[in-house]
């Protein structure tokens, strides 16, 4: 094991971080953990005999102090001295000048407080007896392993004053290993957590001075199956040559931390964006171009980085959180590679995402952050005798924005808070159905999107059988919209769900049908109410025969079965012309309504009334065409319709 840090260092943390164990052997640094285990109980219960010692020590310089005669003074236990106000030293007992190396006689040598203890210390020291009869103070003497730290406690006296002195070195190292080991990795000697956040906190004041500072995450690829297959003690050694050869490439100023099982932090600090990029390429060469070995073994690891400069934010756990985004998505990319994060990048955009989602989604926010609007979805046989709509929840960001949707529910599927922001939204409209009880009898149905995990989440399915208890007249008017993949990924689930809310008077419908996995069997077994047809196929109705045929299709089995079908993306006229000739149902989409605001849906007494075009709004009370026979033409070999 190298030799212990200087002296001096070990006064400041700055100097106990820098004490370097990287090259200690295994049971060295064991040895170290299993001590600060030891330490950590004895530095708890020594706190209150330093207590009680204090209090001692300034009753026995008074009883043993030169004022209390010769011989008391002389024979004391403790190290005693007296000195004029200046410094100069007057006097000391026998085991002063044992503990100090004093000589037996001063004769024109005379000793004073700095040439003992340092000039520096005497003005605080002072300083400290203007304000207060008694004065304590600790103080390093001597350098390297002659260095030792000794309590200097005193009082004023007639002459100038008096001091008693303790050897507390021991103690002060003791102080200092357990330090170092709550600041290290006891495995690799890197910094730990603990350890890299305080040299995150001297990262942002150089930050705020106008140095660059950038952050990387290191995570090891392929590390697992040495565990798995090799045991863990192949896998500690890896580790052990992984730090070593990290260490060769980030030095100071930089930072270096281990701070999960395979997962290493970089922080660099006064160098450019490019170079930091630079130091990461090569700290990867050192991970993959050579093997690593345990006893007869060698294996093969890779690394994948991400990094991220700091800007306007500070320098603190979001930013690691931004980088170990970056290196998912190197990750994602095959690994092997380093993966630039800045603030305008994919993965700076879902953390902020996600952290505003946390905040509104938060138990006491009030979800004042969510705003819900409403969609209509007109009947095309009775527009004028019908009013449904799909209830839409959108996030506001930062800046009173709503978040694109498809960004908003990403942010709750990767933090898996679809099953909550599931709940809020039937609760929020099963309370205005209740308090709107015109608008409820009037409402053919609000149809709510269910998540694929909110039905497998048995506590969403308990809060959905509570709220629809407690709104009965309510939950007749609720449509829950299960996509056909989660239907088809776990029917038996999806069919106790049904059953459930089917007790209190709710619909289903199959929602997306038609986007990837569509079968009519899956019509059959899953006997919703609706069956919503997915905007890919109806995007095109209007010019592609086979979406025609497709969407005829399903019309005709869902009305064989006693379904209705609802058309998404109704997005122009032509594309409304087209469903009304194939005898749908509902539609919804732009050329109908796009999203309204909650009041004015409220306000309407049925569909026909939300539809803002003349022109559609004629074509939907107009008697309709022969259905089923547009494409006829072009099945027959024609160029044209």
């Amino acid at each position: 094991m190298p030799a212990p840090p200087s002296f001096d260092s070990v006064s400041t943390l700055t100097g106990l971080l820098a004490w370097d164990f990287s090259d200690a052997s295994p049971l060295g640094v064991g040895v170290l953990a299993a001590g600060a285990s030891l330490l950590l109980l004895g530095a708890v219960a020594g706190a209150q005999y330093w207590r009680r010692e204090r209090a001692a020590r300034v009753e026995r310089v008074a009883d043993a102090s030169p004022t209390a005669g010769p011989k008391s003074f002389e024979d004391a236990p403790v190290a005693l001295l007296s000195f004029t106000p200046s410094g100069t030293l007057l006097r000391s007992n026998r085991e002063a000048a044992r503990l100090l190396d004093l000589p037996a006689e001063f004769g024109d040598a005379r000793q004073t407080w700095a040439t003992l203890f340092g000039a520096d210390s005497l003005a605080e020291f002072t300083m400290s007896l203007e304000r207060s009869p008694r004065a304590e103070l600790e103080i390093a003497v001597g350098t390297g392993q002659f260095g030792r730290w000794l309590r200097v406690s005193g009082a004023t006296a007639s002459r100038g004053f008096e001091v008693c002195i303790e050897d507390i070195t021991q103690r002060r190292m003791a102080e200092a290993e357990l330090q170092y080991a709550a600041m290290h990795d006891p495995l690799t000697g890197l910094l730990n957590r603990r350890g890299l956040e305080v040299r995150l906190k001297h990262a942002a004041d150089r930050f705020r001075d106008g140095e660059p500072v950038a952050v990387a995450y290191l995570d090891l690829d392929r590390f697992k199956p040495v565990n798995d297959m090799f045991g863990h003690a192949a896998g500690d050694q890896v580790l052990r040559q992984v730090a070593a050869r990290l260490r060769e490439h980030i030095g100071n100023p930089h930072t270096l931390a281990r701070v999960g099982g395979d997962e290493f932090i970089m922080l660099f600090v006064g160098i450019p964006l490019e170079e930091a990029r630079t130091m990461c390429d090569a700290a990867l060469h050192a991970v993959h171009d050579t093997p690593f070995r345990f006893e007869d073994k060698a294996f093969r690891v890779d690394g994948s980085i991400g990094l991220t400069p700091v800007y306007g934010s500070e320098v603190d756990q979001d930013v690691i959180v931004a980088c170990d985004r970056a290196c998912a998505e190197a990750k994602r990319d095959g690994g092997g590679r380093v993966i630039l994060a800045s603030d305008g990048a994919a993965a700076a955009l879902e953390l902020k995402d996600e952290q505003r989602l946390l905040q509104v989604l938060g138990e006491d926010s009030g979800n004042e952050g969510l705003i819900t609007h409403l969609q209509p979805i007109v009947s095309l046989h009775h527009p004028t005798k019908s009013l449904s709509y799909e209830v839409l929840v959108r996030l506001v960001d930062d800046d009173g924005e709503p978040m694109a949707p498809g960004r908003f529910l990403n942010a709750c599927e990767r933090n898996g808070l679809s099953s909550r922001l599931d709940r809020q939204v039937l609760a929020r409209a099963l309370r205005w159905l209740e308090e709107s009880p015109a608008h409820r009898e009037a409402l053919g149905f609000a149809a709510l999107n269910v998540a694929r995990a909110s039905l497998s989440d048995e506590c969403f399915i308990a809060d959905v059988r509570s709220l629809l208890r407690t709104h009965p007249a309510a939950a007749r008017r609720i449509c829950f919209e299960i996509s056909e993949e989660a239907a088809i990924d776990d029917p038996k689930g999806i069919r106790r769900f049904v059953d459930i809310v089917r007790d209190f008077g709710a619909r289903l419908a199959l929602d997306d049908f038609g986007a990837q996995y569509t079968s009519f069997s899956h019509i059959r077994e899953f006997r919703s109410d609706f069956v919503k047809i997915d905007a890919a196929l109806i995007r095109d109705i209007d010019a592609n025969p086979a979406s025609f045929s497709i969407v005829r299709s399903i019309v005709d089995v869902c009305h064989d079965l006693g379904m209705e079908c609802i058309a998404e993306c109704a997005e122009t006229e032509s594309i409304l012309r087209t469903l009304l000739e194939l005898d749908l149902d509902y539609a919804q989409g732009y050329a109908l309504s796009r999203p309204l605001d909650q009041q004015t849906v409220l306000d309407a007494q049925d569909g026909a009334a939300l539809v803002a075009n003349p022109q559609i709004a004629a074509l939907l009370g107009r008697e309709r065409s022969s259905p089923l026979t547009r494409f006829a033409p072009r099945r027959q070999g024609s160029a044209n319709r």
